[in-house]
């Protein structure tokens, strides 16, 4: 009999001042919501330990992304980004967080993050 892992990996469109991006993120658990923020130069598998622990899984439901143009998350759809020069700002990492959490319908999640996170 195969054995299952917890955590299920789904994408989600998130817009942010007009762009739209395909958005990656893992789940587990219930509860809580935990939004996982990953370091600048990786992805959501930083956070794979918290997936997959039921002491933290049991109360929250733990959720792991990766940002626009990191890990499976993509550059936004429909614009010439390679054009540009990729740059992580606050102004567009604060507006992300908001529209993600929105997209996910998440009420008061307790967010968690490392380095820039």
């Amino acid at each position: 009999m195969a054995r299952y892992d917890t955590a299920v990996g789904k994408y989600v469109y998130v817009t942010v001042d007009d762009l739209e991006y395909r958005v990656y993120f893992e789940e587990s658990g219930s509860g809580i919501p935990l939004m996982l923020q990953h370091t600048a130069g990786s992805d959501a598998r930083e956070w794979r330990h918290l997936l997959e622990n039921p002491d933290i899984t049991d109360n929250y439901r733990v959720i792991a992304y990766d940002l626009p143009y990191h890990g499976k998350s993509l550059p936004p759809l429909g614009k010439e980004y390679w054009k540009e020069e990729y740059r992580l700002e606050r102004d567009f990492f604060m507006k992300f967080i908001l529209a993600l959490k929105n997209e996910l319908e998440l009420d008061k999640p307790v967010f968690m993050g490392c380095s820039m996170g």
